[in-house]
């Protein structure tokens, strides 16, 4: 079985070409976005941005989480 065509990879190389301007914090915000269709998905994703946030970061992202998409993230529960 092949990996699903919206599925998103972020690797060191991504971090490193990403625009200086655009913090690690909004890159996970514009990845969430774009795969807030898929619950599955977005916890998936989630997941994966908190661990390579910084720590102050992570805690504007799970508030970000809450505000805008807290219906997806299931029985997750955010210890903001």
């Amino acid at each position: 079985m092949g990996i699903p065509e919206y599925t998103f990879f972020v690797t060191p190389q991504t971090l490193r070409n990403m625009n200086k301007k655009t913090s690690r914090l909004e890159y996970a915000k514009l990845i969430l976005h774009k795969v807030s269709f898929d619950a599955r998905l977005f916890r998936k994703e989630l997941k994966k941005s908190l661990t390579w946030v910084s720590r102050e970061e992570a805690i504007h992202l799970k508030e970000w989480v809450v505000a805008n998409y807290k219906h997806l993230t299931g029985d997750t529960q955010f210890a903001v």
